[in-house]
């Protein structure tokens, strides 16, 4: 990307995110302080990142950001109150032992709900794959486990937000990043957790859908109390990557009705995720519900 591209893109994205914050405030959807101070942090974050995927080559401009980063994480501890904690992508990337991952710990911890935001690019790619994939597939096990063991059942939602490009959209067109994805971590976890909900007397209990990207975020929400934010980056090619988390153990209801909001906009827009055990077709199958709505 030159130059003159990159800070077309920021602009764009500052202007699209900018917009999308103050029209919340103006329509009164950002109601508290603590609603507010978020947008702001998730605002600062995206632009963070941003420059950090456009001055690579300037380590003392990405050590800059980061800190810059790092005090805002201090600055929201120290005005709400909560517990809050940032984890680099290179210390999670070092994770062995699932008992050294707080987000692990967190959704081992469930006991009423896992509600997760994720997201594929439209070429079959996950912001987490540069990740310890031993440690990803024992991560996985350990929550499909807890959710079958749980007593009483816990609610399992997943909703993948799916880039798209400027053609439009369909649910085909939804559904095609699975394809290429198949056999990587995240997709047969998908396909192990719809197995899982067979298993189920309530089979609702466990939901896994797709949606167009509307959101810049990707989070975790358990129990309706805790929430993890993966703050993420674009490479020179575009592609997203994990970058850090941020973990918030007991955020106020505010925080949380915020996050809600996109979870619910999302959950109206999409397409139940279905797969094909006969190998002919995608992985992801045909979606079984009208798909009026995506955009």
């Amino acid at each position: 990307m030159n130059p003159r591209t990159a800070a077309t893109t920021l602009v764009t994205l500052t202007s699209a995110v900018t917009g999308a914050i103050l029209g919340a405030v103006v329509q009164g959807l950002l109601e508290s302080p603590t609603q507010i101070m978020l947008a702001a942090l998730g605002l600062v974050s995206i632009l963070t990142l941003t420059v950090i995927s456009i001055l690579t080559a300037r380590e003392h401009a990405v050590d800059v950001a980061v800190n810059r980063l790092e005090r805002q994480v201090t600055d929201l501890k120290e005005q709400s109150g909560m517990r809050v904690n940032l984890q680099h992508a290179e210390k999670i990337k070092r994770f062995t032992d699932l008992k050294d991952d707080p987000v692990t710990q967190l959704l081992l911890g469930a006991k009423r709900s896992i509600l997760i935001l994720d997201y594929i690019s439209r070429t079959g790619e996950w912001p987490d794959e540069d990740i310890n994939k031993d440690h990803m597939r024992k991560h996985h096990e350990s929550v499909i486990k807890h959710v079958r063991a749980s007593r009483p059942p816990i609610e399992y939602r997943r909703i993948c937000q799916v880039e798209m490009d400027d053609t439009g959209q369909s649910s085909r067109m939804l559904l095609e990043p699975f394809e290429r994805a198949q056999h990587t971590e995240a997709h047969d976890h998908y396909v192990a957790m719809l197995k899982l909900s067979q298993e189920l007397v309530d089979s609702t209990m466990i939901s896994i859908r797709v949606a167009a990207q509307r959101y810049p975020y990707k989070f975790i929400i358990v129990d309706g109390q805790s929430i993890v934010l993966s703050l993420q980056h674009f490479d020179q090619h575009r592609n997203l990557h994990l970058w850090s988390e941020l973990i918030v153990e007991d955020a106020k209801a505010a925080l949380l009705e915020v996050f809600m909001r996109i979870w619910r906009d999302l959950e109206n827009r999409s397409i139940p995720f279905k797969h094909s055990e006969s190998g002919d077709g995608a992985a992801a199958g045909q979606p079984t519900a009208g798909t009026a709505g995506l955009s």
